[in-house]
């Protein structure tokens, strides 16, 4: 019979107990703060605004084309072949990976993809899409 006492020990269990605390928070949040958003993108964007593409001192992801941007958004990050498939997508020229905090003018946004042209920087003038929830008003 094994030992149960070095699995089960209070050590081992006070520290399954924080990191699933962590875990539930960090998902809350996210999930929560992307909702949010997008409802501010939908409400109070329009056309012609000043606004950043944020992502938590990431970087962000701008499509070139609407068919690109929505064969991503249904990719399943759990399948081999829809990773595979998003592989080739990064390695083709239909995306461009910016800094966040990139400068961007909106052309339109609806509630989960927005259309915008960079402003400032090597990319100025390039158009595509983004998703909506990563766009914050200047």
């Amino acid at each position: 019979m094994k030992d149960t006492r070095t699995w089960l020990s209070p050590f081992t269990v006070v520290k399954a107990v924080i990191v699933i605390a962590v875990l539930s928070c960090s998902i809350a949040r996210v999930s929560g703060l992307g909702v949010a958003l997008r409802q501010h993108v939908s409400a109070h964007m329009h056309a012609g605004q000043s606004a950043r593409l944020i992502d938590a001192g990431r970087t962000v992801t701008l499509y070139h084309d609407r068919a690109t941007f929505d064969a991503v958004a249904r990719l399943d990050p759990e399948k081999v072949s829809d990773m595979t498939r998003l592989q080739h997508i990064s390695e083709s020229d239909a995306l461009t990976v910016l800094p966040s905090g990139t400068p961007v003018r909106v052309l339109w946004a609806i509630a989960s993809c927005a259309y915008v042209e960079i402003t400032n920087g090597p990319y100025t003038g390039t158009r595509g899409y983004v998703r909506a929830a990563l766009i914050e008003a200047d």
